[in-house]
């Protein structure tokens, strides 16, 4: 961490050593909002680790689990808000944002036990405030690339049948890509990725903290 705190030291040291030297413009610029709807891509859950459970049970005892079947569903769904703060060239420019972030995972695996159909149920809903840091680029008209930075705050809700509630919160950094293409004045379509750093869920117990997430996300931004 010492490290990574050094590097990011130089890194903006250098920024605005080389933002001064060319006379770059420093203030509000560019304000946008956008909104997302993704998905995430990691096994935070632990979905397959207990669809493999429970197949693991259906060999030991074939004659108690029956057919297994199991459905996984993930949205993602965020704002962000922010403002390009230096301009270094009309293509570079610096700036911060607000992402606020709401998903919602689950999966549903139902058993055939003896005769009864049995459901276990897991599902767990996120909400993430990860404020970013910035370095905007575009390197032709319309299209813009952005490359963001961030320490952001997580909170998980887990549930589980036959299980407690678990609840977690963290602080945790997190770091994205994102591209974008002006379709209309103002109006722009984006698509990126975002990898929030963590531990992986546990597959049983779900006792580690917010595990991590590699959201998937497309967009409409809007600069005023």
């Amino acid at each position: 961490m010492k490290k990574l705190i050094i590097a990011t030291a130089i890194v903006a040291a250098s920024t605005a050593s080389v933002a001064m030297a060319n006379d770059s413009k420093f203030g509000f610029d560019k304000p946008f909002l956008a909104v997302t709807i993704g998905t995430n891509t990691n096994d935070v859950n632990g979905i397959d680790s207990t669809v493999a459970e429970y197949e693991a049970l259906k060999t030991s005892e074939p004659s108690t689990y029956g057919s297994i079947s199991s459905v996984k569903h993930t949205v993602d769904t965020g704002i962000q808000a922010g403002a390009n703060l230096v301009t270094i060239t009309p293509k570079v420019a610096l700036g911060a944002e607000i992402d606020a972030s709401y998903g919602f995972r689950g999966q549903e695996v139902k058993v055939n036990v003896t005769a009864d159909n049995s459901i276990n149920k897991l599902h767990y809903t996120r909400y993430a405030i990860d404020p970013m840091a910035y370095i905007a680029f575009s390197p032709i008209n319309k299209l813009s690339l952005k490359a963001k930075a961030g320490y952001g705050y997580q909170h998980l809700e887990s549930t589980q049948t036959g299980t407690s509630d678990y609840n977690a919160h963290k602080w945790e950094p997190v770091l994205a890509a994102e591209a974008g293409y002006s379709v209309i004045n103002n109006v722009s379509i984006i698509a990126g990725d975002r990898y929030t750093f963590g531990p992986k869920a546990d597959a049983t117990t779900f006792k580690k903290p917010v595990p991590r997430e590699n959201v998937v996300y497309v967009g409409v931004k809007y600069t005023f």
